[in-house]
């Protein structure tokens, strides 16, 4: 396993994430090594005038290569200043599920500064195609977001955000084929779902697809603002599926882990034939029940 632990020093705020995720949506699909992973980032930094005048900031940045359906990471970050000014952040990845959170205050009445907190996860992860060449596929991508942000129902003054960017890709490591979509909520909305489509033509016996999903958010507050504080929090988790149109398609990526839906997950013919036998001795119960609670006594 290939681990990469780093807790840096410098300021890397949620516009900072965002291209660092995005980057991962729209960069070119050229051939990568075969090994998914796992990204996570957690960024609190700010400054205050003072008295007394300070700065602050705490980051962490990891990255693991998957090693099994089981792989995680997180990340946090928090930082405080002496007028009551806190930021935290943190963030959660494993493959198929996502988290993130980030909050940001400013009390003080008094002064200039800001404060803010923001995280990124994300995953990629490779999944075979099944069938030879000249087999054609179409894939359905699913993303589903749940969770709530900050949102001012008056004008703030000064500078204040609160932002969550999800997004969700496609392709296959040819470069032939790509689908991906991404969101960015302007109001509050729980359980978000996007979907998008993948159809193509197997052209290789070395063609597979590459699945990238990632979530980032942010939330920030100056010293000038009438908005004190703000929150992104989407630890509720991104789920991300992949489901086959096709019939016969692979959905399991080369970790193990199955991105098929819930309801798209269909029983193998053993677990068929042992609800089929479960279900026999269940009515052979309850019909031998009834006849001994029937009879009459002799």
């Amino acid at each position: 396993m290939n681990r990469q632990f780093h807790r840096t020093r410098d300021r890397l705020g949620f516009l900072g994430l965002v291209c660092s995720a995005l980057t991962l949506v729209c960069a070119g699909s050229a051939p990568a090594a075969r090994a998914g992973q796992i990204l996570v980032n957690s960024d609190a930094h700010g400054y205050f005038d003072g008295p007394p005048r300070e700065v602050g900031y705490d980051s962490d940045n990891f990255s693991d290569d998957l090693a099994g359906t089981a792989s995680v990471l997180t990340a946090d970050s928090t930082m405080s200043f002496t007028n009551g000014a806190k930021a935290t952040a943190s963030s959660k990845a494993a493959i198929g599920t996502l988290r993130a959170m980030g909050t940001a205050s400013f009390p003080s009445a008094y002064g200039q500064g800001y404060i803010t907190g923001s995280s990124s996860a994300s995953f990629t992860e490779f999944v075979p195609l099944s069938g030879g060449v000249g087999t054609k596929f179409t894939y359905k991508l699913t993303m589903n977001v749940d969770g709530l942000h900050t949102v001012p129902g008056f004008e703030v003054g000064g500078t204040f955000s609160a932002d969550v960017v999800a997004s969700v890709r496609l392709s296959d490591n040819f470069g032939n084929y790509d689908s991906y979509t991404t969101w960015t909520a302007t109001d509050t909305q729980q359980g978000t779902i996007l979907t998008a489509f993948l159809s193509g033509q197997i052209s290789s016996v070395s063609q597979h697809l590459i699945y990238t999903g990632t979530l980032s958010v942010g939330a920030y507050v100056s010293g000038s603002s009438a908005y004190r504080s703000a929150v992104s929090n989407y630890q509720n988790t991104a789920h991300f599926y992949l489901d086959a149109v096709t019939p016969g398609a692979n959905t399991v990526g080369e970790s193990g882990y199955n991105f098929a839906s819930p309801s798209a997950v269909v029983p193998e013919p053993r677990s068929w034939l042992l609800l089929a036998v479960g279900v026999a001795l269940l009515l052979a119960r309850r019909i031998h029940s009834s006849r001994c609670c029937g009879a009459s006594p002799g």
